[in-house]
């Protein structure tokens, strides 16, 4: 026992140093978001109508989705500078990443689009800590979610110039014993094929199609409780070229599900069924992660199905920010039949 004690911190240092090494190796590497401080503390800030800032860094290349624009750089080369690393563009744009603070994945960014540009200095923190960091919205925005009761066509109409009513989902969120409605909506741009392509051509997630959750108030009145643009997939997404062709969405008794087929575009004959389960959470007041299912579905045969507990993919998730492209139980799924279909 002596032995083992004395040995065991030696072990921890250097799995500690053996980790700390991955993670040094190209830090830079992934998505980030901006971070904007007030009263003191890191949110990330929602504008009116714009665009959260983001970039995603691949070896090869840097793209920037702007408030109201988007960029791409192709890299040049990567050079290490300090504590820092230095990402060089073939068109003389210029990318400065130092951490501010590793532990909480919070960079700062010396960004210029050109050699002749002043440098602004950001600061971003990684994807995989994004939800660590409370999400402000800009008040006063046209279409912000109204906390006043009233019908669903009344609290709906502000909300849908750009959107129709996909579906309904009818059933009791919370547990009240009050039926509650989850509406789906679509893009208007659906309607046309070619302005949809044209919509997602540079975007990996598609066009977004919102679900909105009104509980109800009695006497025909409900309460617009949230609305999240990234919980049920959009029709077409761009970066796997795969498409949804069925969707099914459930409110029953505190849970909300929804389930989803998607169809390789390439023409294979393997298709992927998805459904997520939430389960509300009446302390909080809120809906959480239960499960996922995955089922790949061969032409002809049986599927093949995974269950994951949320505890198994990190941790319950809040339905108001769950982000299904950033979450898919697909990377866990080892089959490597069906590796196209991976993350």
């Amino acid at each position: 026992m002596t032995i083992i004690k004395s040995i065991l911190p030696a072990l921890m240092l250097v799995m500690l140093a053996s980790c700390q090494s991955r993670s040094d190796d190209k830090p830079y590497l992934g998505t980030w978001v901006q971070l904007t401080k007030q009263n003191g503390a890191y949110v990330i800030f929602q504008p009116c109508g714009l665009d959260n800032r983001l970039m995603r860094i691949s070896e090869q290349s840097v793209y920037e989705l702007l408030p109201s624009e988007e960029n791409k750089s192709t890299l040049q080369d990567i050079k290490p500078e300090g504590e820092g690393y230095v990402l060089n563009g073939k068109s003389g744009s210029r990318y400065v990443f130092t951490w501010e603070n590793k532990a909480k994945g919070i960079a700062v960014w010396k960004i210029a689009h050109a050699a002749s540009d002043p440098v602004s200095e950001i600061v971003f923190v990684d994807s995989l800590h994004m939800h660590d960091f409370k999400t402000v919205k800009e008040k006063g925005c046209e279409g912000e979610l109204s906390e006043e009761a009233g019908t669903i066509n009344e609290l709906l109409r502000p909300l849908v110039s750009d959107y129709t009513v996909a579906q309904t989902a009818k059933g009791d969120a919370n547990n009240d014993g009050i039926e509650d409605q989850l509406v789906i909506l679509n893009h208007k741009s659906e309607q046309d094929p070619e302005l949809y392509e044209s919509l997602i051509r540079n975007d990996t997630e598609g066009v977004n199609r919102p679900a909105i959750l009104f509980l109800g108030q009695g006497g025909g009145k409900f309460q617009l409780t949230f609305r999240n643009d990234k919980l049920i997939p959009s029709k077409l997404f761009s970066q796997n070229e795969r498409q949804v062709s069925y969707e099914q969405v459930s409110v029953n008794k505190g849970n909300i599900q929804f389930t989803t087929i998607e169809d390789p575009r390439g023409g294979g004959t393997i298709l992927r069924k998805v459904k997520y389960s939430f389960s509300y959470n009446a302390a909080e007041k809120s809906w959480s992660l239960k499960q996922a299912e995955i089922s790949y579905i061969p032409y002809k045969q049986k599927p093949d199905t995974h269950v994951f507990a949320a505890d198994k993919l990190g941790g319950p998730k809040a339905i108001r920010d769950f982000n299904v492209y950033q979450f898919s139980p697909a990377k866990y799924v080892n089959n490597e039949s069906n590796s196209f279909f991976m993350k």
